[in-house]
């Protein structure tokens, strides 16, 4: 009986650990990061629903972009009101399967089929997603 209810503990442990949580659309709210091939994504997700981003490359900005974001299930979903690409204007939507949530990370799959892992920027971190702070 203790053997059972040590693995169902372990079970119940490893499910919160991995994939995305029922509580995963509060504990996106925050700052985060994800750097790739040079490339840094600062995005910021409000209580409110909307979330500002900045794509750079050495410090040069290449991309800021703003919008409205929910969660549906896995779907991590994306509605641009504010973009400075033109490939991407406003009106756009755009939406990422949310693997995992987690404190420190959390990940997606685009529509490529990428895994990108998003870190939490720590307090006192300055902020480069402008009007952020």
């Amino acid at each position: 009986m203790n053997r059972i209810l040590i693995i169902l503990v372990l079970f119940i442990s490893s499910m919160s650990a991995y994939g995305a949580t029922e509580n995963s659309d509060t504990a996106i709210v925050g700052d985060w990061q994800l750097e790739s091939k040079g490339i840094i994504y600062d995005i910021s997700f409000q209580n409110d629903g909307v979330f500002k981003g900045r794509v750079s490359r050495q410090e040069k900005t290449l991309w800021v972009c703003a919008g409205k974001w929910t969660i549906k299930g896995d779907r991590l979903h994306y509605t641009y009101t504010e973009s400075s690409l033109k490939t991407i204007p406003a009106g756009a939507v755009d939406e990422d399967e949310l693997l995992r949530v987690t404190p420190v990370f959390y990940e997606t799959k685009n529509r490529a089929g990428e895994t990108n892992r998003y870190v939490r920027r720590q307090k006192g971190e300055p902020n480069r997603v402008a009007g952020s702070d």
